[in-house]
């Protein structure tokens, strides 16, 4: 036996997972996705690094904990950022992040997200999944029942096996609903209210007009009739009677009211195991005083288990990578929208310019403005995502405040608990809004 031969058959010898049995490749597969992780931008990476450098303990403790997550692999995958189902769930680009005055000229930025003074301790968290309840034709018959509608529920002709939706149609009135996520339903009926019309005085003919006299035009302008729009006190009345007929018990002193002489609103948020789901339940009252439209969702949420979490500090290197958001409760999104006009944003005109506000090829290269933003509070708070397959999850997370006023709503369980779609790249934003005149 000559020398390299002998040195293989040592190496061989010494393998210590020469007698490990062959994997199964569910196995394998199931592990492959845990751990996938995908390319990078330089500016990501970047910004990452600054922003993970803050806290070389921290990142070390992450780094040498094993995440291993469920026994049979990750619960779910995480829906991409450019789906349907994320930016419902998300409402980033709606909602919390920051707003664009009409007097600011975008260019390309990113943001230096820096921890601040916040909590190193990690901790646990539940995670739930919302589960539709009731047969969908059912749920239709019974709230047509209690609209006064007539009509048989009828599949939808977009349906689709996975996302099926079916509908009853009437001549001043339309009652849907899609069973998927949480079977959300919706009623809308346009009203024959007679709003009446208003003569307009007949214009002076004009001296080549070589008729005998102006047209008399009309035009119908609704005038406003509050006195058929119910109180507020009628309103829960009749709101938590109808909701009641459906087999949902509404709490009338989280009631939201909105109400003028031109109609009313009125919603109830979907509260769950303590956690405020986001599928909000509300009618709607025409100027004549009936109902315009009505909403909500059949579902319940099941637990799907306990998991650790990572400490605030290191949830917030999450930020830039974009695949960790998750949808906050209602109300921090209303005060992001009151803090709003304190975002500070870059207004340089000398270093973007464009013909009519388009970003020019030259432009596309340009070295992004980078802002910095400490993140200097932080909330634990229940967030909701959807999956690939449209399915509706509640997960724990942080909403970590900025100096500015406006938050992120970051996802908190430990890697491998959930697995992450393929990041995304935007890349520059590709139109420049022209400046308003001052």
């Amino acid at each position: 036996m000559n020398d390299e031969q002998e040195l293989r058959n040592r190496l061989k010898s010494a393998d210590p997972a020469k007698s490990a049995p062959e994997l199964n490749e569910g196995i394998v597969a199931r592990a492959a996705l845990a751990s996938r992780r995908g390319f990078t931008s330089f500016r990501v990476a970047r910004l990452t690094v600054a922003a993970a450098s803050l806290s070389i303990v921290g990142l070390a403790a992450t780094t040498l904990s094993l995440n291993l997550g469920p026994a049979n692999g990750p619960l779910f995958e995480l829906a991409s950022v450019g789906s349907s189902q994320a930016q419902m769930s998300t409402g980033q680009s709606a909602e919390s992040s920051p707003m664009v005055s009409d007097k600011m000229f975008w260019q390309p930025f990113s943001y230096n997200h820096i921890a601040g003074d916040l909590s190193t301790n990690p901790g646990r968290g539940k995670v739930y999944q919302a589960e539709m309840v009731g047969n969908p034709e059912e749920i239709l018959r019974t709230l047509a029942r209690v609209f006064g509608l007539s009509g048989e529920p009828k599949l939808d002709d977009w349906a689709s096996p996975e996302f099926p939706s079916y509908s009853i149609q009437g001549e001043n009135y339309s009652l849907s609903i899609y069973y998927s996520g949480t079977a959300s339903w919706y009623f809308s009926s346009w009203s024959q209210y007679d709003f009446g019309c208003q003569v307009i005085e007949p214009t002076e003919p004009r001296a080549d007009d070589k008729s005998e006299k102006a047209e008399e035009p009309q035009y119908c302008e609704p005038k406003p009739t509050p006195q058929l729009i119910p109180s507020e006190q009628k309103m829960i009345a009749q709101a938590l009677e109808i909701y009641a007929a459906i087999g949902i018990s509404l709490d009338s002193a989280k009631a939201r009211i909105y109400r003028d002489d031109w109609g009313a609103s009125i919603n109830f948020p979907n509260i769950q195991n303590g956690i405020e789901t986001g599928q909000d339940y509300y009618l709607g009252w025409g100027m004549d005083g009936k109902i315009s439209y009505a909403g909500g969702s059949s579902f319940r949420l099941v637990e799907r288990g306990d998991f650790n979490t990572i400490s605030a500090l290191d949830a917030v290197a999450r930020i830039s990578d974009g695949r960790w958001y998750g949808g906050a409760p209602s109300s921090y999104y209303q005060t992001a929208v009151a803090s709003s006009d304190a975002a500070v944003l870059p207004t340089n005109r000398d270093k973007v310019t464009g013909d009519e506000g388009f970003i020019s090829e030259e432009q596309i290269d340009m070295e992004p403005q980078v802002i910095d933003l400490i993140v200097n509070r932080s909330e634990v708070a229940t967030l909701t995502v959807y999956d690939a397959k449209g399915n509706l999850w509640f997960v724990p997370g942080y909403i970590l405040f900025n100096e500015q006023g406006w938050f992120d709503s970051i996802i908190s369980l430990e890697e491998g608990v959930i697995a992450l779609p393929e990041p995304v790249d935007f890349g520059i934003m590709p139109y420049l809004p022209e400046p308003a005149a001052d």
